[in-house]
């Protein structure tokens, strides 16, 4: 339905219905509700948060790979770099924002991507991998001054999404991936009790 949902905003009484493919951020719903990047912490403004509610999809959500590649004449050498892709049933990326009374169905898959040995896997992993979720790829929140359930909750919403995926990427029946980068660097902050933002919400394949 979405690809970008930027702004103070609420989307209401929403649905999407089709299927979607595609890297980066890729969710039945929208593909990243959000101003700002995970690597570029402290740029949201208190106010600067959305709300999605009484929202639903029910397509197939499928993240792929992108690549970029290197001609022999580059610093790099000849050859590709992969970047991988945050994928949910509703929201690929979900920044800043809560959600209410929505839910996903269908099937959410998603691929790894590869690094090479030369890089720093550990690094690669957490600024370019890849992360799967039956509601939510990746929930982050990027403000300093917010604490995670300031900015994100999730609330009477449920996933009945089939996951797909095999690999080792971060996944889950919810989120695949939480986030709360406040500083410059690769960190989340340790100790974050998700049951303070996951509020009578439940997954369900029956």
């Amino acid at each position: 339905l979405i690809g970008s949902l930027a702004g103070p905003v609420t989307l209401q009484k929403s649905y999407a219905t089709g299927g979607v493919q595609g890297g980066g951020l890729v969710g039945g719903l929208i593909g990243r509700s959000g101003n700002v990047s995970f690597n570029v912490p402290g740029l949201a403004r208190e106010d600067d948060v959305r709300t999605i509610q009484d929202t639903y999809a029910t397509g197939n959500v499928t993240g792929v790979n992108n690549r970029a590649y290197f001609d022999a004449d580059s610093d790099f050498g000849e050859g590709y770099v992969e970047f991988g892709t945050y994928a949910g049933g509703l929201l690929g990326a979900s920044v800043d924002t809560s959600t209410a009374r929505s839910y996903a169905s269908g099937i959410v898959s998603n691929e790894q991507p590869e690094f090479a040995e030369s890089l720093p896997s550990g690094f690669m992993k957490y600024a370019y991998g890849s992360a799967t979720g039956g509601l939510i790829g990746a929930a982050a929140v990027t403000s300093p001054t917010a604490t995670l359930n300031d900015s994100v909750v999730i609330l009477d919403s449920f996933s009945a999404v089939t996951l797909q995926d095999s690999t080792d990427n971060p996944k889950g029946a919810l989120i695949g991936r939480s986030i709360w980068k406040t500083e410059p660097g690769p960190q989340t902050q340790p100790g974050v009790d998700l049951s303070s933002i996951i509020q009578n919400t439940y997954y369900d394949q029956t």
